[in-house]
């Protein structure tokens, strides 16, 4: 093919350059634009990096999990639920790497909004809705993961201080968790099951609980990692106290728990200045899901080496 050399006009948007379509009765003309094509291409390609990544890491860690977690350890509640969730995403995010090759992302579909009744249509609704239920099942184990690990840090206060921090974490969760929840209400309601007859006022009321839900799970995340890293960083303060200035599993847990806190909340800022349905805000859950099991191995892994050095050393003093 030979090279062709274009004339420009610098008055002509080539990329708002419209096109007809014709509707489904073949005769009736709908204009489309270019632009409009770019934008499909820019979801299908940012959702399927995103959910791709997710795939891939919470694959490997759940099988990191497996092998580095000692079999003792794996009938603790903070594993299972740990491992649960991690299961749960990868599957959210193989389904919804599914559902990217669904009706929903036919350009010819989504650009005119037609979607007739048909097996594919139906296909599409339960692969996206199953996603969706599948969300509200990650952010309740993680809540509960969360909570547990709260109760578990705070077990040197007094009975009342602890009571006191666990009733109201568990309601800062699951307040996060019912919010959660209507979102997937209307967002199977609205934009799955009733995609071909969504009002203007509903995916406007879709919208601004999606933010509700965005903010409430941030101030939740924060308000977890707030307790969990205060309690450990008098924790830390008290070690240092007594010269154990070593780091230990004490300062990994502080470490992560920082992460786990500050992490989440870029994304969740991120999410608000990229495309409405890029799904960056997806990526806030998977984080908490990997930094918490992250920082249990890694202070274990602490731990065990400290046991090997001192029992080496005591070796070494009893050898003459």
């Amino acid at each position: 093919m030979s090279h062709l050399t274009w004339l420009t006009d610098t008055t002509f948007d080539a990329y708002n350059q419209t096109f007809v379509l014709a509707g489904p009765d073949g005769t009736t003309a709908y204009p489309a634009s270019v632009a409009d094509i770019l934008t499909l291409n820019t979801l299908c390609i940012s959702q399927s990096i995103i959910f791709g990544v997710q795939v891939g890491v919470t694959g490997l860690l759940a099988v990191i999990l497996m092998l580095m977690t000692k079999r003792d350890k794996r009938q603790s509640a903070v594993f299972l639920l740990n491992a649960a969730s991690l299961l749960a995403i990868f599957i959210r995010n193989v389904l919804a790497c599914i559902a990217l090759n669904s009706l929903f992302y036919n350009f010819y579909n989504w650009e005119l909004h037609y979607y007739p009744v048909s097996a594919a249509l139906t296909r599409a609704m339960d692969i996206n809705a199953t996603a969706e239920v599948l969300g509200i099942i990650i952010n309740a184990l993680i809540y509960s993961s969360l909570v547990l690990q709260i109760r578990i840090v705070c077990c040197t206060l007094t009975h009342t201080a602890k009571i006191g921090i666990v009733v109201v974490s568990a309601i800062v969760g699951f307040t996060a968790l019912t919010i959660r929840f209507a979102l997937a209400v209307l967002n199977i309601e609205y934009n799955i099951f009733g995609i071909d007859s969504t009002t203007a006022q509903q995916f406007q009321l879709l919208g601004h609980v999606a933010k509700a839900n965005n903010v409430i799970t941030v101030v939740a995340i924060a308000f977890f990692s707030a307790i969990f890293v205060v309690k450990l960083a008098f924790a830390i303060h008290l070690r240092r106290k007594l010269n154990m200035k070593q780091f230990g599993p004490m300062q990994i847990i502080f470490v992560m728990g920082c992460q786990t806190m500050f992490v989440p909340l870029i994304f969740a800022v991120v999410s608000y200045y990229t495309i409405l349905g890029i799904q960056i805000n997806s990526l806030v859950p998977t984080v908490v899901a990997i930094f918490l099991p992250l920082s249990g191995m890694w202070a274990s892994a602490q731990t065990a080496n400290e046991k090997l050095v001192r029992s080496e050393s005591r070796f070494h003093r009893a050898v003459p």
